[in-house]
């Protein structure tokens, strides 16, 4: 979890490096930039190398290593981008919407499982993973 405290300092932000992680509202990363005291960049970089690594191993464990072989780039990456939202959103305490964005997660990590069982179950033929037609859990909108 981002270290959140209140500083009087000023930071030095650049909107422009928000670029970067354009699935988070700017207004968000701004805000967590100021309330944390991290310029845009120190925030870009935790949030890509830390917060990056984190999602993939939590991926990686809940669902196992092999399943996280199977999926594909956008699975992926749109799983790393829940679980930052998810973290982000946490740090400044708006639970809603972080509640939002791990039960989602988990729900499409959840189908992953139940989508390996039912595969090795069947006649061994492996069906896609793909989740982005999966319409379960409602519509994944990017920000």
């Amino acid at each position: 979890m981002l270290d959140i405290v209140e500083t009087s300092e000023e930071v030095s932000v650049d909107i422009e490096a928000f670029e970067i992680v354009d699935y988070i509202p700017k207004k968000i990363l701004l805000e967590i930039s100021q309330v944390s005291g991290m310029s845009s960049e120190e925030l870009v970089d935790k949030i890509e190398n830390k917060y990056s690594l984190d999602a993939n191993n939590y991926v990686k464990i809940y669902i196992g290593i092999s399943n996280f072989q199977k999926l594909s780039a956008e699975e992926v990456e749109l799983m790393k981008e829940l679980y930052v939202a998810w973290k982000l959103y946490e740090s400044l305490e708006q639970e809603d919407v972080s509640r939002d964005k791990k039960e989602t997660l988990i729900e499409l990590l959840k189908n992953i499982n139940e989508k390996d069982t039912t595969d090795t179950s069947s006649t061994g033929t492996s069906s896609s993973n793909d989740l982005s037609n999966d319409s379960r859990y409602g519509k994944i909108c990017l920000f």
